[in-house]
């Protein structure tokens, strides 16, 4: 492992070299931190979301709000972890598009993310739950073709029976 600034980093996750602004659908997972089941619970095949689980749920709905380039194709909030298909329907463009190192593109898969779980996280931690934390990173797929969304989504919506079954 290489050390950056006489720490050890982590490589990225992502795939190297890909335009994580190009449109496209992106499968994502975000999981909590120590896999707490703070968003709510599974009966009958289905998710009972708690109060944090409606916040994770909302955030979700309103992601093209803020970002006119996205939508939300398919999403599920599972006890631990959100399930997501983001839709990046067009590159947005500004005059200060080009990011310096460090820095995200507007309207990118990563600052979506980075967007949502920052406003989750802002919004439980002031309804009463002062530790909830996200994981540091989050696991995604780029969909590339019609039979893979296909099932991506049928996995998302059947998420939740899957998770009855194997607990």
């Amino acid at each position: 492992m290489k050390k950056f600034r006489g720490h050890y980093r982590i490589p990225s996750a992502r795939l190297r070299g890909w335009d994580y602004a190009a449109p496209g659908y992106y499968s994502i997972t975000i999981t909590v931190r120590g896999r707490h089941p703070i968003f709510g619970h599974v009966v009958d095949g289905k998710m009972v979301l708690s109060q944090a689980g409606q916040i994770a749920h909302q955030f979700m709905v309103d992601i093209p709000q803020h970002f006119q380039n996205a939508s939300v194709d398919t999403f599920v909030i599972m006890p631990d972890h959100v399930h997501a298909i983001i839709h990046i329907l067009w590159r947005k463009v500004e005059e200060e598009s080009v990011p310096k190192f460090g820095r995200l593109l507007p309207g990118s898969l990563p600052k979506i993310v980075q967007a949502y779980k920052a406003a989750v996280t802002r919004r439980i931690r002031m309804e009463g739950n002062p530790d909830f934390e996200w994981q540091p990173r989050y696991y995604d797929h780029i969909i590339r073709n019609k039979k893979t969304l296909k099932r991506h989504r049928r996995y998302i919506l059947n998420n939740p029976k899957i998770w009855e079954n194997g607990r």
